[in-house]
């Protein structure tokens, strides 16, 4: 029997819907996205130079984990190694500690925590997550709970006082909370342990959701999204419809929608694999005109035929996304010249309906 792998990582997905673990286990892995990629250079990035006390500027241009290390990179793992040494200054201190929150023969909670810190002293068990991306992430999470649960293990001592703290310097500065072991603990029995018996239970059912689904690897074999996307395919609309049942098909197209998405993705990964599917192959995307000769020539040529300069290579004002990126950190510089407009209006959920 495989014993099956609950990572803390996707940890807001299988508490959620724990079939989801089953169905995951159905679908191929993927390959890491560029951002993953990154993310993952960075923490290497960052043990490196805190194992060898130096200086994570000096790699920049330097291959990590087949990934050029930017200056943004390098101060990305810069601001994670002072939080470390931060820390490192009051407590015991461990990088890159694989822990082990559940374990029996059939399934396995385990993960590796970026940063675990302990003080015997007061009695308070430090977790740190380093996070690259933008996508705002919450230190209250199931994934930071699951390595505070697993470090404790690890240390094989219980802490009165925890504190997860994601530090994610793309969206400022690092955020802390702080549990008590009691709720930890409560957690533990009235949150994890359920969803761990609930994806060992053949018969569970999956339940979709907005948070659990979006990342999803098995979205697109989902018997759940399967069924509304039949549903939505055999619905026969009426000259009208009430205003009850217009909202509850909203609902469903939304879902639906996503769900198309993931299965075209899973589709032209199946053939790109070797699958063959009745009716569908890989065929090139729709052509776009380009210019036969060089840039250069070119406009001698657009000139000759009788256009004017300022037709052929119009000049226009760079978008304040554009001038945002080139100018990097002194990009807070913009919000005196920018303003936010509505192109118009689109169909959306009303706030605080179906929350």
């Amino acid at each position: 029997m495989t014993q099956i792998l609950l990572r803390p990582s996707a940890a807001s997905r299988w508490i959620q819907c724990p079939a989801s673990t089953r169905l995951c286990a159905t679908v191929p892995e993927s390959v890491s996205g560029q951002a993953a990629q990154l993310g993952t250079a960075i923490h290497a990035l960052a043990h490196q130079c805190w194992l060898f006390e130096s200086d994570p500027m000096s790699t920049v241009g330097d291959t990590i984990e087949g990934i050029v290390i930017t200056q943004e990179a390098a101060a990305f793992a810069a601001h994670h190694i002072a939080t470390v040494k931060e820390l490192e200054s009051r407590a015991g201190v461990m990088l890159e500690h694989h822990v082990t929150a559940f374990q029996s023969p059939a399934i396995k909670v385990a993960g590796t925590a970026d940063v675990i810190g302990w003080d015997s002293e007061t009695d308070s068990l430090d977790v740190m997550d380093l996070k690259t991306g933008r996508g705002y992430v919450d230190a209250d999470s199931s994934q930071m709970k699951i390595y505070a649960l697993g470090a404790m293990r690890a240390l094989k001592r219980a802490y009165g006082v925890i504190r997860l703290t994601i530090v994610q310097p793309q969206t400022g500065p690092n955020r802390t909370h702080t549990m008590t072991l009691q709720e930890l603990s409560d957690w533990d029995t009235k949150v994890l342990v359920p969803a761990v018996q609930a994806a060992l239970d053949h018969n569970t059912k999956p339940q979709p959701s907005e948070t659990a689904c979006q990342w999803c690897p098995a979205r697109a074999v989902c018997p759940a999204h399967i069924e509304t996307f039949e549903a939505i395919d055999t619905e026969v609309l009426p000259p009208a419809l009430s205003e009850s049942r217009l909202a509850e098909l909203l609902g469903l197209v939304e879902s639906v929608e996503d769900y198309i998405v993931a299965l075209r993705a899973y589709a032209t990964q199946q053939i790109k694999d070797g699958a063959v599917i009745r009716g569908w192959q890989m065929g090139p995307k729709r052509p776009t005109r380009k210019w036969l000769f060089p840039q250069d020539g070119t406009i001698e040529a657009l000139l000759d035929l009788g256009l004017s300069a300022s037709e052929v290579y119009p000049h226009e004002l760079i978008t304040p996304a554009v001038a945002e990126k080139l100018l990097g950190k002194r990009k807070g510089l913009l919000e005196p010249l920018t303003k936010k407009e509505s192109s118009g209006l689109t169909l959306c959920r009303a706030a605080g309906i179906g929350e």
